[in-house]
């Protein structure tokens, strides 16, 4: 799957990788993002980052079913 840098939030990519069968995806990000920022700024081609959610990712998720914390984070390489 691919989506556009409009979807690059936490719950979207949770409940990629979370599923039974794995699904590939690519999702845009808008450079304007810190994790991308930080990235960009670092000149390296590739990094595996380890991605925190956020106060309204973690209430996004409950109500979605999902009890998470900030210790739930998303690696993504």
């Amino acid at each position: 799957m691919i989506y556009d840098r409009y979807f690059c939030w936490y719950k979207l990519r949770a409940l990629h990788l979370w599923q039974e069968r794995e699904v590939k995806f690519v999702i845009r990000g808008k450079e304007s993002i810190n994790i991308i920022k930080s990235f960009i700024k670092s000149g390296n081609r590739s990094s595996i980052i380890n991605y925190e959610p956020s106060k309204e990712a973690i209430k996004e998720m409950y109500k979605s079913g999902y009890k998470i914390t900030r210790n739930n984070t998303l690696k993504y390489d």
